[in-house]
């Protein structure tokens, strides 16, 4: 069993590659600037965890994504799962993972059971008659306060993972992303090692 970790470098998909027992390699997305400092924290999560890191860049198409007014990347897991699947395919992975989870299907219709589980059937139509690959969401039923419980057990360092939508030198504290790192720390009863700007 060999895993292709889709790992942004915000706190969910770190604390899911860290928790992987077959883990390969981490291959991260490069939407432009708004997600740079994301990429750093997934460069060091890979070092961490001693596997090979990937970045795959979208060239023309980038920014047209990017400026999307559409909850921000529109279907952006549909098209990182389809790079991921011709990837783990070509070079002998049997599955990929992503580390969405039960409060990410409120606002991003990507992040759903529904399309997650359409999606890995559609992936594996196809490569029907190649290799076999099979998409993994291990927190797909656990809120962003149980990823947090369950990566302070294992010694996640949270303060190497990003959320932050605006990208600065720290979290700005108060736009979504940051909103739910926030919560979910207090809900889990852990200290929050990151520092906000408000």
């Amino acid at each position: 069993m060999k895993t292709l970790a889709i790992v942004s470098g915000g706190l969910d998909s770190v604390v899911m590659a860290h928790l992987s027992q077959h883990l390969g390699t981490i291959l991260s997305f490069d939407f432009g600037p708004s997600v740079r400092r994301e990429l750093e924290y997934a460069a060091l999560c890979a070092t961490r965890l001693e596997v090979p890191w990937k970045v795959m860049g979208l060239g023309d198409v980038r920014d047209e994504l990017v400026d999307s007014p559409i909850l921000g990347t529109p279907n952006r897991n549909a098209i990182m799962l389809s790079i991921a699947f011709g990837i783990a395919a070509s070079q002998g992975y049997d599955q990929v993972s992503i580390g969405v989870h039960a409060d990410d299907g409120s606002n991003y219709p990507d992040c759903r059971p529904a399309f997650l589980n359409f999606f890995n059937q559609v992936g594996r139509l196809g490569l029907q008659g190649g290799p076999e690959v099979n998409l993994v969401t291990p927190f797909i039923g656990r809120s962003k306060a149980e990823i947090v419980s369950a990566g302070s057990i294992v010694g996640v360092p949270f303060e190497l993972t990003w959320s932050c939508y605006k990208g600065g030198e720290l979290h700005c504290g108060i736009c979504r992303a940051c909103k739910g790192r926030k919560s979910a720390f207090i809900s889990a009863g852990v200290k929050d090692p990151t520092s906000y700007q408000q």
